[in-house]
């Protein structure tokens, strides 16, 4: 139930959600640009940030059994859980874990309303109006890239606070340096960073579109 058991001004939004439940998806959605730099922490990760592929997406969302959502409820009223669509293998589960727990936990201390509606198709396939309807006027698209997502982080006080401030200070450091010695073949600084294609972009990357959606299905 939370702080506020009976709210009804969201109810409407998710009706087999409690409001303890809606405040929680608030939460992550509104943190979910953050999120991502520890739940897709590589610059591999991001190549399966697309639209079509049941990765869950670009923009922040969710939806009941939606894959292109990245919320994606599940389970009848009164049991439904949620998949976090937007993680990848290369996250460490505890960090990742952690992240949603502090997106959502922000949620829940605020009393947060949910704001956005269940999505039942992919949010670049729906027309003004729709996205009007759900709440997603003004849409958060996702980080691109992991640079995007780490700035997403370090904009983000709330994660911060609730990740502490030490920890996301150093964590961003590690995670910058290991993806330029990523990028540089582990020998330090590049003599010229675009000559030399990132380990794990070369492995993802099939000898065309359908063998690289593939391996991204495969792997991640």
């Amino acid at each position: 139930g939370g702080r506020t058991p009976h709210r009804a001004s969201d109810a409407h939004l998710a009706p087999a959600l409690t409001p303890t439940e809606r405040s929680f998806v608030q939460g992550v959605l509104s943190h979910l640009p953050a999120v991502c730099a520890l739940t897709l922490p590589t610059a591999a990760s991001y190549a399966r940030m697309c639209d079509g592929i049941w990765s869950g997406g670009t923009y922040a969302a969710w939806g009941t059994y939606n894959r292109e959502a990245p919320l994606r409820a599940c389970g009848p009223r009164g049991h439904v859980h949620f998949e976090a669509k937007c993680v990848d293998a290369t996250a460490a589960p505890h960090l990742a874990v952690a992240a949603l727990l502090a997106g959502g936990l922000s949620g829940v201390l605020d009393d947060a309303p949910l704001t956005v509606g269940d999505c039942a198709k992919a949010v670049v396939e729906m027309s003004e109006a729709e996205r009007r309807a759900l709440g997603l006027a003004d849409a958060v698209r996702l980080p691109g890239t992991i640079a995007e997502a780490r700035e997403a982080l370090k904009g983000d006080a709330v994660m911060q606070r609730m990740l502490g401030e030490e920890f996301v200070e150093g964590y961003l450091g590690v995670n910058e340096v290991s993806g330029a010695r990523v990028a540089c073949g582990g020998r330090g600084m590049c003599a010229d960073r675009r000559a030399r294609p990132k380990t794990l972009e070369r492995f993802m990357q099939g000898n065309d579109e359908k063998e690289t959606v593939r391996k991204l299905i495969e792997y991640y």
